[in-house]
């Protein structure tokens, strides 16, 4: 039990400091941002326009359908 308050303690003072000194000091919180995949939007515009498949699109930046359809929100919501 004391082992769990202890991991508490120091991922408390974690949080602490990286609030006071933000992401500058190389301490960031949260999940990295995703970047999209290389020549996505050449192929997200082919897409758009209907010139291929969403199967296609996605065999051709390197993901499944369903993670290809996740970037296309995310990249159409910014």
């Amino acid at each position: 039990m004391m082992e769990r308050e202890l991991i508490v303690e120091i991922v408390r003072e974690g949080i602490e400091k990286a609030k006071k000194f933000g992401t500058k000091s190389g301490i960031a919180i949260g999940r990295p941002q995703r970047t999209l995949p290389k020549d996505f939007e050449k192929y997200y515009i082919r897409w758009k326009q209907k010139e291929i498949k969403a199967t296609e699109f996605a065999k051709l930046v390197g993901l499944s359908r369903a993670t290809l359809y996740r970037y296309i929100n995310e990249y159409e919501n910014k």
